[in-house]
């Protein structure tokens, strides 16, 4: 059994990759929340009884990066769960010399470029570039249709929205969240919030 934690829209972008794979997994979604219109949802008292660190998988599907890894940190800690290989929608293209890591996913029409490095727990939207040279932290989030190339380094626990451009060489510290559409062109500081094209500092992220 796969569950999701995490009753929001990115449960049903995975529960879609996974699905490609093969229409026999068993998917369960559970959540904070004591009730969800999903059909397949099972109440979290339920989950913690059900789940079987042995034989079932977990996969973390909340799209805030702080509480993604803040609620990581609680349930390896509860349960024990094992970590998983990326999931990789299947019209990914992956160059060469790409390193992903574990719990990292990764949806369709994406392109990842040679010499790449991601880090664990991290997100990849739809029809995201991801070139050369390019390494992005654990719990960091790039929303669909962004574009990251040429030696970028994006720290850990970031949050680039939708359509976000980042090039040539640019830096965004830990904990820095990029609002969509922006197109960044200087380095980032830590704890931030950015937006705007140029990406310009609106204040600290608290």
């Amino acid at each position: 059994m796969i569950y999701l934690y995490g009753a929001g829209s990115r449960s049903s972008l995975v529960s879609d990759v996974l699905r490609k794979k093969s229409s026999k997994i068993k998917i369960l979604v559970t959540d904070d929340k004591k009730k969800s219109k999903i059909k397949n949802f099972i109440d979290k008292d339920k989950f913690f009884k059900k789940f079987n660190p042995k034989i079932d998988k977990l996969i973390i599907c909340i799209s805030n990066p702080f509480l993604l890894e803040k609620k990581y940190n609680y349930l390896k800690k509860k349960l024990k769960f094992k970590d998983i290989d990326p999931i990789i929608d299947k019209s990914v293209n992956l160059q060469s010399n790409v390193r992903l890591g574990q719990n990292t996913i990764i949806l369709s029409g994406s392109n990842i470029g040679p010499n790449v490095k991601i880090g664990k727990n991290v997100f990849i939207g739809v029809n995201t570039i991801i070139n050369h040279d390019c390494k992005i932290e654990k719990f960091t989030t790039v929303g669909h249709g962004s574009n990251i190339a040429g030696n970028v380094k994006i720290g850990s626990g970031c949050l680039l929205g939708i359509s976000t451009t980042v090039i040539n060489n640019i830096k965004i510290a830990s904990k820095t969240l990029v609002g969509s559409a922006s197109n960044v062109l200087k380095n980032c500081k830590a704890n931030s919030v950015y937006f705007g094209n140029p990406a310009k500092w609106i204040r600290k992220n608290d």
